[in-house]
């Protein structure tokens, strides 16, 4: 799978996680990479004052249970 994220070109990083809300819904958006996620869920901390977090998935996008 790769990131869904787009900056000014499409990012070809494995996506290993779903962008988790603060109401702990999947973000609808799709998978994201490591980098990417880091980035989005520290913005949104600063910018918005909101806990986003991250979800590891395997290769099919089903989450990853620790």
């Amino acid at each position: 799978m790769i990131c869904y994220n787009w900056t000014t070109k499409r990012c070809t990083a494995h996506a290993a996680y779903w962008l988790i809300q603060p109401d702990g819904k999947r973000n609808p958006g799709g998978w994201i990479c490591a980098n990417h996620g880091r980035a989005v869920v520290k913005e949104y901390a600063e910018k918005l004052g909101e806990h986003w977090t991250l979800q590891p998935i395997d290769e099919h996008g089903r989450a990853v249970d620790y």
